[in-house]
């Protein structure tokens, strides 16, 4: 047998080497052979893995420097006060169109000039402005919603609460609609029944005319179908525009009147309000 650490021949009982002193294991020579063979130490290659993020660094540097020299100031001969025009979008039609041109590299010294700076940029308020006072709407909201319970029963009582009974106007909501009411009610007499629909409506403008009187212009969409001895016969659809006066009473707003208005009404054969018909 063989000393692993040397490779001295040793005597078959020998406990130790008897040329470098180590302990023998008992090894034989083929097992020796193995145990005494050099490690090869592979040397991982990493050139490549180096090239690569060289690479990688040196393209990141150029486009940083591309970017700079973009940035930098305008080349002699053009315009040196860089500004940014601002288009104001109005919907078609409208004369109302501002352009207005901002300077973005000139120096605001004070706040004078600040507050100059954002007053010329003027946006044009392009939705109505709504009554500020939610009594007045409240007022408008039952109104309508009690009108159309009034026309289907043929009832004036049920919109007395909630309109100038003794008004002087000559557009007075309660004498047009009592008209229209006393009408309905001699039909469903001979058998013809009227169902108006809660109204659709929009408030699209508000006008404070005093402390106890508003001007509410409203867009609305009434659904009317037609009965006769329990079948329908008609149904249109009616799309109208109305400013109305409200006046406050005691402790509550009432409407009192409408505004002549240019506006005609317009009746359509379905929900979609894209056919029109004849208004009956």
């Amino acid at each position: 047998m063989f000393c692993t650490n040397c490779g001295n021949e040793q005597a078959k009982h020998n406990q130790f080497c008897a040329k470098c002193g180590a302990r023998v294991q008992g090894h034989s020579e083929a097992e020796l052979e193995i145990l005494l063979k050099p490690v090869q130490k592979v040397r991982k290659n990493y050139k490549g893995w180096y090239i690569g993020i060289a690479s990688v660094l040196v393209v990141a540097g150029l486009s940083v420097v591309l970017l700079l020299t973009q940035g930098s100031t305008p080349a002699e001969g053009q315009q040196s006060d860089a500004t940014w025009q601002a288009d104001i979008e109005t919907p078609e039609g409208s004369d109302d169109v501002q352009l207005t041109d901002i300077a973005l590299d000139k120096p605001v010294d004070n706040e004078t000039e600040s507050e100059a700076l954002v007053e010329t940029i003027v946006l044009e308020e392009q939705t109505p402005v709504i009554s500020d006072d939610e009594a007045v709407a409240l007022a408008m909201e039952r109104y309508q919603t009690n009108w159309s319970s009034a026309m289907s029963a043929a009832d004036m009582s049920i919109l007395t609460p909630y309109v100038v009974v003794d008004s002087q106007s000559p557009n007075a909501v309660y004498k047009i609609t009592n008209i229209q009411v006393q009408s309905l009610s001699q039909l469903k007499k001979d058998g013809t029944e009227m169902e108006y629909a809660t109204p659709v409506y929009e408030t699209l403008d508000s006008q404070k005319i005093s402390d106890t009187h508003y001007q509410l212009q409203i867009s609305k969409r009434v659904k009317r179908t037609v009965q006769k001895g329990g079948k329908t016969t008609s149904t249109t659809f009616k799309e109208t525009a109305y400013t109305y006066n409200l006046i406050k009473g005691d402790d509550h707003w009432l409407v009192d009147s409408t505004v002549e208005s240019s506006v005609p009404e317009t009746c359509y054969t379905d929900e979609t309000y894209t056919v029109k018909a004849v208004c009956r």
